[in-house]
């Protein structure tokens, strides 16, 4: 419906784009559904709680070799998603539409393939959904609120359907109309599509075509999102051929991206194999190539056919004494950010105006490892 972009059909959208933009909500309407998704997602939120913690008491006694084990996996993995959706809307609810709480760059495709992966387990059998991801870009925002959005957006997708049918998933890098890079999002149905009446309403809150089965509030919501990352949203939709739903979020911002296509680079120092394939994983979940490195003296006899934008040296090196290791190291690199792990106390010299500004303690989460990221963007 959508394939083979060219300069017609990016007019089109500019100018749906437009006609968009006619139907924002007036804050005092904002202010009524914030009160009242905040009261719905507290409720949920606490049969959530109930959900997860029993169908997680019944996988225990049953044991991972009952036939049923996975399904419930499955349940206590959506429950968690659903959970963090809850949580998203609550400060939805407290904060309104101008406000995005703390965000961090994300890996845009490896996010959405994600969440994906979980959705396709909520849709109809009935329904195939595919995949075609190519932005290759990190976004400013946060997870729960990455997973509202596309939630929204497939769950709506998939009710378009009344039997088989197909959605497709794409994204890719564009540009806005002020010649933004934009990270774009499309969520492409096959299903019973939408009058222009029907179109001109879709944002209202409470609006719905489903009757009693829809509550009026998904696109709604994900107009907010898309909003409250400063991005725009467009639908293109034919009664009885479809509906395509166009989401653009801006680029983030990074200090590796001087040039285009620049690809950022992270060198890893750490004895423990395990901690080097975890930070490798989560590095990689934020646009990092990683090389790693088990000894300070492999570190250095290694080649980069470019600088590392980031080094990661563990203070506890055996033989090798970390701080040397990494001043060597910086010596050489001297435009990398440097961050120290460590399970103790660290020694004086690390303490301003030492050159390691991060610092990174063990045990250490992936949230520890995102705030690291977000502090060293900020420098």
């Amino acid at each position: 419906m959508l394939s083979g972009r060219n300069a017609s059909e990016q007019e089109q959208i500019d100018a749906l784009l437009a006609e968009q933009r006619t139907l924002r909500r007036d804050s005092h309407g904002m202010a009524r559904l914030g009160d009242m998704v905040a009261g719905v997602a507290h409720d949920f939120n606490n049969a959530l709680t109930v959900i997860q913690n029993l169908t997680a008491m019944a996988l225990e006694d049953l044991g991972t070799a009952s036939p049923s084990a996975e399904d419930l996996a499955v349940v206590i993995e959506a429950s968690k998603d659903a959970g963090a959706l809850a949580r998203s809307l609550t400060a939805f609810g407290r904060r309104g539409a101008g406000s995005t709480g703390r965000t961090e760059p994300f890996d845009f495709d490896h996010i959405v393939d994600q969440i994906v992966a979980v959705l396709r387990r909520a849709l109809p059998k009935r329904i195939d959904v595919e995949t075609d991801l190519g932005c290759g870009k990190l976004v400013e925002s946060s997870e729960s609120m990455l997973q509202q959005l596309l939630y929204n957006l497939v769950v709506n997708a998939g009710a378009a359907i009344p039997g088989q049918g197909r959605i497709v998933i794409r994204s890719r890098a564009s540009e806005d109309e002020h010649g933004r890079l934009m990270a774009e999002l499309a969520v492409i149905d096959d299903g019973s599509g939408m009058s222009p009446e029907v179109r001109q309403r879709v944002f209202e809150p409470y609006f719905t075509t489903k009757g009693s089965e829809g509550s009026g509030l998904g696109l709604p919501a994900v107009l907010t999102l898309v909003e409250q990352h400063r991005g725009s949203i467009v639908i293109d939709s034919t009664p009885g051929e479809g509906t395509a739903v166009i989401v653009r979020l801006p680029v983030a911002a990074t200090r590796s991206e001087q040039t285009e296509g620049a690809q950022r680079r992270a060198l890893v120092i750490d004895e423990d194999g395990l901690i080097l394939e975890l930070l490798q994983r989560l590095l990689d979940r934020y646009g990092f190539d990683s090389q790693t490195a088990t000894s300070g003296a492999s570190a250095m006899a290694a080649t980069f056919e470019e600088a590392p934008d980031l080094i990661i040296v563990d203070l506890a090196l055996g033989r090798d004494n970390g701080v040397e290791v990494a001043l060597r190291l910086r010596s050489r690199f001297p435009n990398a950010a440097l961050v120290l792990t460590t399970q103790g106390v660290l020694p004086d010299r690390t303490e301003p105006p030492f050159p390691f500004a991060h610092v990174l303690r063990k045990p250490f989460t992936s949230g520890d490892v995102r705030r690291m990221l977000q502090e060293i963007r900020r420098h």
